[in-house]
């Protein structure tokens, strides 16, 4: 993934290729990176993008949102960033003192990528947490219809088969204590959870050209690239 201020040019085929790039069934994009030259050059740069400038994303806003909210925004941060510097590789009255054999090129860039991921699932809804399932049941007037349409039954105690008083399910300390620490209250309607999650993600490259002039028709250079990810 070079740079963009490392590509001095690039060409996109689609076909009649030529026997350079040998045989491919699609489009070939070429990409030239840039070489250094007989002056020195170098610059700074950061691509910016952020969910403060931008809409939430379309199914996120299509859930319901809580009584007086908003639905959750989807994170997105990126930042792009770092320098190139270019020039010729001389030694003052000993070597290249005309600037016109061997050059180089430094590009190194950086990214930090926090792009969101949308979670949404079914949760107990806040009654149920308590143990209470009466909304699962057609015949009470605590019924919800959109709770039974899920698939909702009512609990049925394990030890006699039959349903528990005022279809509430005594609930035990530790069972209160594992729903609070790992599952969510509900934050779209009765019982439907929605979030948007960051997935961190770093990049980091460094690519350096060399390129050395042998003669008038002949010239060579030699191009080291590394790229590293961390997820």
């Amino acid at each position: 993934t070079p740079s963009l201020n490392s590509i001095a040019e690039f060409r996109i085929s689609t076909s009649t290729y030529g026997a350079d790039v040998g045989q491919h069934a699609g489009p070939i994009i070429e990409v030239v990176t840039k070489s250094g030259t007989k002056d020195f050059h170098g610059n700074l740069h950061e691509f910016l993008r952020n969910d403060a400038m931008d809409a939430n994303a379309y199914f996120l806003n299509r859930e319901i949102a809580p009584a007086g909210g908003n639905a959750p925004k989807q994170p997105l941060k990126w930042n792009t960033y770092g320098y190139t510097l270019g020039g010729p590789f001389y030694i003052p009255g000993h070597y290249n003192t005309d600037k016109s054999k061997t050059f180089f090129f430094w590009s190194e860039e950086w990214a930090n990528y926090r792009e969101g991921t949308t979670v949404s699932g079914t949760v107990p809804s806040t009654r149920m947490r308590q143990g209470d399932f009466g909304e699962c049941d057609p015949s009470s007037a605590e019924a919800n219809a959109n709770i039974i349409s899920q698939g909702c039954t009512l609990p049925t105690n394990p030890l006699t088969n039959q349903l528990f008083p005022g279809n509430t399910v005594p609930v035990d300390p530790n069972a209160q204590g594992l729903l609070a620490g790992l599952v969510p209250l509900p934050n779209s309607g009765v019982d439907s959870y929605v979030s948007a999650r960051t997935v961190p993600e770093n990049f980091r490259e460094e690519q350096i050209r060399v390129d050395q002039n042998i003669s008038d028709k002949a010239r060579v250079f030699v191009r080291y690239t590394h790229d590293a990810w961390e997820r």
